[in-house]
C-alpha cells in the first residue's frame, strides 16, 4: 500500500511530465483544495490523501517486498510503500 510520508499532507502532481510539481506540509482546508482544483491545468492532480495515492499510481513490489521511487520525479519525496 502506498501512503502519503509523515510531514506530507498533500501535492500536485503533473501527470503530462510525470513529477511533483508542489509539495504541502499544512494541512489544506476545504476552500484551498478547491481552489487549488480549479486553477491547476488538466494534467495536474491535487493528491490530499491515502486513498488518492493509491488511485492515482500503481506500484509493484521487487523480489524484497520492497518498492523504489524516482528521485527525479519527486514522489519519492511524497509517497512511501507500507506492507
Amino acid at each position: 500500500m502506498l501512503k502519503l510520508k509523515k510531514g506530507v499532507t498533500g501535492f500536485i502532481y503533473d501527470s503530462q511530465y510525470g513529477c511533483v510539481d508542489k509539495i504541502f506540509n499544512e494541512p489544506l482546508t476545504v476552500e484551498q483544495e478547491k481552489l487549488i482544483s480549479s486553477v491547476i491545468n488538466d494534467y495536474s492532480v491535487l493528491i490530499t490523501s491515502d486513498k488518492d495515492v493509491n488511485d492515482m499510481f500503481e506500484f509493484e513490489e521487487d523480489e524484497n517486498g520492497t518498492v523504489e521511487f524516482s528521485v527525479e520525479d519527486g514522489l519519492g519525496e511524497v509517497i512511501e510503500w507500507v506492507k
